[in-house]
């Protein structure tokens, strides 16, 4: 988020991040630190934003409710400093940019909390039935090393599934493979072939794009029933205007 790109510092934190401070885009002249339009300069932190994802994917829910309990401590702890920066930044209002920090702490304290007890995960478990199966089209490429079967996964775009074949101890030789293939494709399949659609709530059959325009959606499965749907929030309603789900 804005709020939180702001709040890099200059040391290298206890999770390997190497935060930054941006330059001023609303008066150059109040500029600390190097320019977000120099590519070459901010190439380390984009790279290592994308690293952090996989490193974070292994964290338990605890330690991960830890760290964005840290990362709000840090940015209320610079609150005054911030507010400021962000003025210079944007031209926005003391009042907002006071707010808008307010937001952030806040929704940091509640995905905290979901993390911590694991709930945003979701999890459906079904055990499957028998079924059609459709072939797959494949192109095989051969890995020379295990650092290039991971260099290779790492530039996979989009798609809807990911089998990989081999044993119980294979998987647990390779979980950084795993780890990849979730953020590549929407269902990991282990010793079998794609597509075996099963109609349950476990399944999901989506993908990052281009597999699908959202990566979220399911095309089969109960899931399925909110690609039909859109949220909507009904703020400061009376009870009785509200709809009855919601009374």
């Amino acid at each position: 988020t804005y709020w939180s790109a702001l709040y890099r510092g200059s040391t290298q934190s206890q999770w390997g991040f190497h935060f930054y401070r941006r330059q001023s885009g609303n008066r150059p002249e109040a500029a600390d630190g190097f320019s977000r339009r120099d590519d070459r300069r901010d190439r380390p932190g984009r790279y290592g934003c994308r690293g952090g994802f996989y490193t974070l994917q292994t964290v338990e829910g605890k330690k991960l409710a830890e760290l964005l309990e840290t990362i709000a401590a840090g940015i209320e702890g610079v609150g005054e400093v911030l507010v400021q920066q962000v003025q210079l930044e944007t031209g926005l209002p003391e009042g907002r940019c006071r707010g808008e920090l307010k937001r952030t702490c806040h929704q940091l304290g509640i995905f905290a909390a979901m993390a911590a007890e694991d709930s945003w995960r979701l999890p459906r478990i079904d055990v499957g039935d028998s079924e059609r199966v459709f072939g797959p089209t494949s192109t095989i490429y051969r890995c020379q090393s295990k650092d290039q079967m991971l260099k290779f996964a790492r530039s996979l775009d989009g798609h809807l599934t990911a089998t990989l074949h081999g044993t119980e101890e294979d998987l647990k030789q390779h979980v950084d493979l795993v780890n990849i293939l979730q953020h590549k494709v929407g269902r990991v399949v282990f010793n079998g072939f794609p597509t075996g659609i099963e109609i349950c709530n476990a399944m999901h059959h989506g993908g990052p794009y281009p597999a699908a325009t959202h990566s979220f959606f399911t095309s089969i499965g109960h899931q399925s029933i909110y690609r039909f749907v859109k949220p909507v929030c009904f703020q400061g309603f009376p009870e009785s205007c509200l709809p009855e789900a919601l009374r």
